[in-house]
Parts: C-alpha cells; sequence; structure tokens
C-alpha cells in the first residue's frame, strides 16, 4: 500500500557552486510512501490514513526552510523529516531531480529507499 505524489515542482535554493545558490531552481519530487491504510479502506474515513496534501504541504515547508547543497542531502534529510512528522509511514521512496543539471537529459537526480528504524 502506497501513497504517491507524482512530479511535484519545488522552487529552492539548491547547489553545489555559490552562482546556483544566488537564485532559485525548480526541483521535481517523486514520493512513494509506505503505509497501512486498510482502515481506510474498511471505513472510508481519511483519519485512517494520511492526507496526502499533508504530504505537499511538509514538503513545500521543509524545501522554503532548508538550502542543501547535494540532492542527495535534501532527499535523505526529507526522508527523515516525513518520518517525523507522519507515524504511520512505514518506508519512503524519494525520487529527487533537478531539470537544469545535464540540459540534454531528460531527467538527472537520486533515488533513495529507506524504511522506518
Amino acid at each position: 500500500m502506497k501513497i504517491l505524489i507524482e512530479e511535484l515542482k519545488v522552487i529552492m535554493n539548491i547547489g553545489v557552486r555559490d552562482e546556483e545558490r544566488s537564485y532559485p531552481q525548480e526541483i521535481i519530487i517523486n514520493l512513494e510512501c509506505e503505509c497501512d491504510f486498510t482502515k481506510a479502506i474498511e471505513t472510508d474515513k481519511i483519519n485512517h490514513t494520511i492526507n496526502y496534501k499533508d504530504i505537499y504541504k511538509e514538503i513545500l515547508e521543509f524545501c522554503k526552510n532548508n538550502s542543501p547543497r547535494l540532492l542527495e542531502k535534501l532527499g535523505g534529510e526529507l526522508i527523515q523529516y516525513l518520518f517525523l512528522k507522519f507515524p504511520l509511514i512505514d518506508a519512503i521512496k524519494i525520487q529527487v531531480f533537478k531539470p537544469v543539471a545535464i540540459p540534454s537529459a531528460k531527467r538527472t537526480g537520486i533515488e533513495i529507499y529507506k524504511k522506518r528504524e
């Protein structure tokens, strides 16, 4: 069972070089949150699952308040943040892409999969 958010576009300051960090850039996030929402299927009640809009808001808040140099750091710390905010999440797979990193490539980015410890 997974909650999915695909191709979420976020504008944030990120990059290794100072010139890169001097202006906000678009990143794209794909997120899979593994959780058991059997009870939500049975009851049709939002309080038995995780509202994907709440996940979306937390991602935006995190990206607004952080300015990492690497996509790897962004992905890893965002996973930890979402585990703290949403105790029902058992595991997360995140993909973070930076469209302008290699202009001739369709996508350039990272992927991390982590289970809750």
